[in-house]
């Protein structure tokens, strides 16, 4: 299953309103004229694939500009501090909606099984996606011990 769309505001409203819910789910708060949302688009609907588990939606804030709900729109959002995009609000089965600014995948990763809305994998069975990791690779391991030496010879000269 992928992101499922929220086209209308009072959608929006019963999502964050449902005390009934059944399973977790998470709203991705995106704009078509935003990188970093166009960036993670795809990424969120692959997780929304892998863990059927979860419901994922997506509301794009661009069908509300110039439209005669935008002061309600505005005043959710304001409501939930929800000030930047694209942003991500986290709808566990139990306890308060809480909202995530993140512009990486392995950072909603995170806070998604962090407040237990994913189940984390056991240690044995935790590998990597790369597909989605791909953009974020960390920096090369030798310039982390050329830095090392430095400071170890730093130590040696008493500087």
């Amino acid at each position: 299953m992928s992101l499922r769309p929220v086209t209308r505001l009072d959608q929006l409203q019963a999502l964050l309103d449902d005390c009934t819910r059944q399973r977790p789910a998470m709203v991705m708060v995106g704009s078509a004229s935003c990188p970093p949302c166009r960036t993670m688009h795809p990424d969120v609907a692959r997780l929304g694939s892998q863990h059927p588990q979860v419901d994922f939606h997506y509301f794009n804030v661009d069908l509300f500009e110039d439209h005669p709900q935008e002061p309600a729109l505005t005043l959710l959002f304001q409501s939930l501090s929800l000030h930047y995009l694209p942003s991500h609000i986290l709808l566990p089965v139990a306890g308060p909606n809480l909202v995530v600014c993140a512009t990486s995948i392995t950072r909603l990763i995170e806070a998604l099984t962090e407040h237990h809305i994913l189940r984390r994998a056991p240690f044995h069975a935790r590998r990597p996606d790369h597909r989605l990791l791909q953009r974020h690779r960390p920096r090369p391991r030798r310039q982390l011990q050329v830095r090392r030496l430095r400071r170890v010879g730093d130590r040696a000269q008493g500087r």
